[in-house]
């Protein structure tokens, strides 16, 4: 769980480090454009996205988040190798977790730029299967919730060994939505669950936690309702 600041953050505080951030994006992309690609190469070898990352999820701020969502996307689009660094992958988990978690009520454009970025990764790693094990991590504190916990009034059970996937979590949480968010969210379980079939670590994961008995109540709920959508004729 993301640890809070010890006091309130400035709007000034914010709106610097977003400038910066912004002007990184900038950078890297200007840079991607030349032979060399010398900034991004040390840029990337630096691990500078996890300190990023960290401030951002404590500052708790949307259009902050929704900029540093924009950086990791980019990239992780020019530098391939990034998807099978854990170093990256613990970096965007807490991006994500920042903006699932239900203390932050996050606006709804942030919250489908953090799912499209998280469909991103599945549909990389459905090609790349070799790098599912980078995004394992470790199960987080008891006072996590996630929103469809809340909704579901159930609780999603990560395996006993203590490790998650944060991504398959993410998508649970949108997988019962109508439009946009829906579609994205239950064709990343799909991908995921293709995945599984080629990553025996994953596959057994699924197995162990509680992902079936999640998807189940939800679906229950969900046909529980039909009848108010139902048009009877004689």
């Amino acid at each position: 769980m993301k640890k809070s600041l010890t006091t309130p953050p400035s709007s000034s505080l914010i709106a610097n480090v977003k400038t910066s951030v912004g002007r990184l994006l900038t950078l890297f992309k200007e840079d991607a454009r030349t032979p060399a690609q010398s900034t991004l190469a040390f840029a990337t070898a630096s691990h500078f996205y996890t300190e990023v990352c960290g401030l951002v999820a404590r500052l708790d701020d949307s259009d902050l988040t929704r900029v540093t969502v924009s950086l990791l996307s980019f990239l992780l689009n020019v530098e391939e190798s990034l998807l099978s660094s854990d170093v990256f992958a613990r970096a965007a988990i807490e991006i994500i977790i920042s903006v699932t978690s239900s203390q932050n009520q996050a606006r709804e454009d942030l919250r489908n730029a953090v799912l499209e970025f998280s469909f991103d990764i599945a549909a990389k790693l459905r090609v790349q299967t070799d790098a599912v094990n980078a995004w394992f991590t470790e199960a987080q504190d008891e006072g996590f919730v996630t929103r469809t916990q809340v909704v579901l009034e159930t609780v999603f059970e990560a395996p006993i060994d203590g490790t998650e996937f944060r991504l398959i979590s993410h998508f649970l949480e949108h997988v019962y939505e109508e439009g946009k968010p829906g579609d994205l969210a239950r064709t990343g379980l799909l991908y995921m669950f293709d995945c599984a079939t080629r990553s025996e670590k994953l596959e057994q994961w699924i197995v162990d936690s509680d992902l079936s008995r999640l998807l189940a109540s939800g679906l229950g709920a969900l046909y529980s309702q039909l009848s108010r959508f139902v048009l009877v004729t004689n």
